[in-house]
């Protein structure tokens, strides 16, 4: 029996924004988190959505990581999205309830939250 992704959030405004649900991630996706480098220090992606309806196609991703600790002291996650000017961003998460918040709001209204939790 196939490992069965579920996703982060499951109710959100933007329906532009799909749930990536696939154990492998695509080439389109994978070469979003190569472009700046984002499995460095041996992290996986653990949450994705995409824009459009073929996440083979998608230029457009929403990427978690869980190697927030190799970029910020302590984090758990990394969420990596292209910004309004094209280029690839990412912020440091700390909690999983925030990092729920953070991502659902980058879908509704395309910015993070900054994390209560950040300690460096």
């Amino acid at each position: 029996m196939a490992n069965v992704v579920k996703p982060l959030i499951v109710r959100y405004k933007n329906k532009d924004w799909k749930p990536f649900l696939e154990n492998d991630m695509t080439e389109a996706g994978m070469k979003f988190l190569t472009e700046e480098n984002a499995l460095r220090g041996g992290g996986q992606w653990c949450h994705a959505y995409h824009k459009g309806s073929d996440p083979k196609t998608a230029t457009e991703w929403i990427i978690v990581t869980n190697n927030g600790w190799y970029f910020k002291v302590g984090a758990c996650y990394m969420i990596w999205h292209r910004s309004s000017s094209g280029a690839i961003v990412a912020q440091a998460i700390w909690s999983t309830a925030h990092l729920k918040k953070s991502v659902r709001n980058l879908i509704e209204h395309g910015t993070t939250l900054p994390d209560p939790g950040y300690t460096t």
